[in-house]
C-alpha cells in the first residue's frame, strides 16, 4: 500500500493505495491525479510523489475500491503479479497508516507478537466488505486457502490462517482492534481470534478450528462457501471508540485548538489522541471543560457520518482509491479505512478524562460507555 501523508488527513486507515496492473509482464503504477502533500508542503504532483516515496516502500496494496458513499457496493481492484506474501505481526503506527512513518498524520497501533504468517504465492487481495457497512455482521465468502502457522494457539497446538475472497472482518490497524467471530461451513467451525491485512491487501483470519473428535481432521476445502459471522457487539464498540477519536479532533478545532494529531489509540483500554505541540498547564482545566461541552453537543446533534471516495483533489470519483470519512462535521474529515457509527448519537456517553504533555506533545484521553 502506498501511504502518502497530506494536509488534513488525520486518520489514515488503509485508505490510500497504489493500483498495480500488468499487461506485458511489466508493472504499471497508477496514483491519484493530485498527490498528497506533507505538513511542509510535500510534493506537487502524483508522479513526483511516487518517485519520492517509491525508494522507501517495500510493497503495495493493489486493491482499488469503487464506492462513492456509505452503503454502496464495492468492486475489487486489480490483482498484482503473484509474489510471496508475508505479514510480520509487529508494532505499526497510524490511526490510519500501517507503517513506521513519523509524519504528522501518522497514528499508532499497539504492539503485537513478532511471529510471521505467510500467504501462498499469488494469493489475490481480499474484498473488504466491512467498508460496505459497519453493521454487516453475517456474509458468505469463498475459501481460497487454509494455512497452518508457526504461532502457538495457546492450547498446545498451532494457529491456522483462513483466507477468503471477501471478508466482513476488519483487520487490526489504524489504531483499531480487529474483529473476532466465527467462520462456518456445515458442522465445521473456525474461531477467528485475530485478523490482519498484509501489504498486498490479503486479509488473514487467524484462529483455530473446533475439534470434531480424536483423529478427525477439521478444516475447510479450497472453494468451500463459508458463512462469516462477526461479534457484532464488539464491532459496534470498536466503531464507537474509533468515531469518538475523530469527534475529539472536531471538538478540539471548535474550541480553538489547532494542534495536529500525531497518534491515535482507539482500543478499549485507555483510548487517546496525541497532538503535536504543548498546551500550558494553566490552560488545561478550562480547555477540558470546553472540550466536554463541545463533545456533548456534537453527540446530541446526531450528525450523520459521511463516507466518500475521492481522487485526492476533493471531488467525488467512482474510480478513486482514497476513502474519506467525516464524523461530526460537514467540513472536517480525513482519509480513513476504519469502521464508524452511522451518526454521532451512536457514540453514546463520551467523557474527556485527562490531558497531559510529554516531550512536546499533548495527549488527550477519553472513554465511552460500553
Amino acid at each position: 500500500m502506498l501511504l502518502l501523508p497530506f494536509g488534513n488527513s488525520r486518520h489514515w486507515s488503509l485508505a490510500a493505495n497504489v493500483t498495480t496492473s500488468s499487461t506485458d509482464g511489466k508493472r504499471q503504477f497508477v496514483v491519484a491525479n493530485s498527490a498528497p502533500t506533507s505538513k511542509k508542503g510535500g510534493v506537487g504532483g502524483s508522479e513526483a510523489a511516487l518517485l519520492f516515496w517509491l525508494p522507501f516502500l517495500k510493497s503495495f496494496d493493489s486493491t482499488s475500491f469503487n464506492m462513492v458513499k456509505r452503503g454502496e457496493g464495492i468492486a475489487p481492484g486489480i490483482i498484482p503479479s503473484p509474489k510471496k506474501l508475508v505479514v510480520e505481526k509487529k508494532k505499526s503506527s497510524g490511526r490510519g497508516v500501517h507503517s513506521s512513518s513519523t509524519t504528522n498524520n501518522t497514528k499508532s497501533t499497539p504492539k503485537t507478537s513478532k511471529s510471521k504468517t505467510s500467504a501462498p504465492d499469488g494469493t489475490p487481495s481480499t474484498v473488504p466488505l466491512y467498508f460496505k457497512d459497519t453493521y454487516l455482521g453475517i456474509e458468505s465468502a469463498k475459501v481460497l486457502c487454509v494455512v497452518d502457522t508457526a504461532a502457538d494457539d495457546g492450547k498446545g497446538g498451532k494457529e491456522t490462517m483462513v483466507i477468503t475472497d471477501q471478508s466482513i472482518f476488519h483487520p487490526q490497524g489504524g489504531g483499531q482492534p480487529s474483529d473476532v467471530g466465527l467462520i462456518k461451513s456445515g458442522d465445521t467451525v473456525f474461531t477467528v481470534h485475530k485478523v490482519y491485512k498484509d501489504p498486498n491487501g490479503v486479509i488473514l483470519h487467524v484462529g483455530s478450528f473446533e475439534e470434531k473428535g480424536k483423529g478427525k481432521k477439521n478444516t475447510f476445502g479450497v472453494g468451500d462457501i463459508v458463512k462469516q459471522e462477526i461479534n457484532m457487539e464488539m464491532r459496534k464498540y470498536h466503531a464507537r471508540l474509533h468515531s469518538a477519536g475523530h469527534l475529539l479532533d472536531v471538538a478540539m478545532n471548535q474550541v480553538g485548538i489547532t494542534l495536529k494529531p500525531s497518534k491515535g489509540y482507539h482500543f478499549p483500554k485507555g483510548p487517546y489522541v496525541e497532538y503535536i505541540g504543548k498546551i500550558e498547564l494553566k490552560d488545561r482545566a478550562k480547555i477540558l471543560s470546553e472540550l466536554q461541552l463541545a463533545i456533548d453537543k456534537l453527540i446530541e446533534s446526531k450528525i450523520k457520518t459521511a463516507v466518500s471516495y475521492t481522487d485526492g483533489s476533493g471531488g467525488s470519483s467512482t474510480t478513486s482509491t482514497i476513502r474519506h470519512v467525516k464524523v461530526g462535521s460537514d467540513v472536517l474529515g480525513c482519509a480513513c479505512g476504519g469502521t464508524h457509527v452511522a451518526h454521532t448519537e451512536e457514540i453514546g456517553a463520551m467523557k474527556i478524562t485527562k490531558m497531559k504533555t510529554n516531550k512536546g506533545n499533548t495527549r488527550v484521553s477519553y472513554t465511552i460507555a460500553k
